[in-house]
């Protein structure tokens, strides 16, 4: 069976693969915090399906998770900023 790793950092919890992939809705988690993480998961993947080519599936616990490793991290880090931009531009 392989294991996983479970940190956590400040009140967030991030779930890594035994070769150091990390949960892509752990990831939004923490860095959108007052956002849903699984709908801003579809928005990205909706207007950007090349993030896909970044993402692997991941048997943690009972379930499947998306996982990213930093090349996919840094493309995602991208994408939520131009997300956290939007809302804030729809908000003023």
């Amino acid at each position: 069976m392989i294991k996983s790793l479970m940190l956590t950092l400040d009140q967030d919890k991030f779930r890594f693969t035994p070769d150091g992939k990390v949960s892509v809705l752990d990831i939004i988690a923490a860095l959108c915090p007052k956002d849903n993480p699984e709908m801003v998961w579809e928005e990205i993947i909706l207007n950007n399906p090349e993030m896909y080519d970044y993402c692997e599936d991941f048997a943690y616990k009972d379930k499947v998770i998306k996982v990213i490793d930093g090349n996919g991290f840094y493309m995602l880090e991208k994408l939520l900023f131009r997300h956290l931009m939007q809302q804030w531009q729809e908000a003023i």
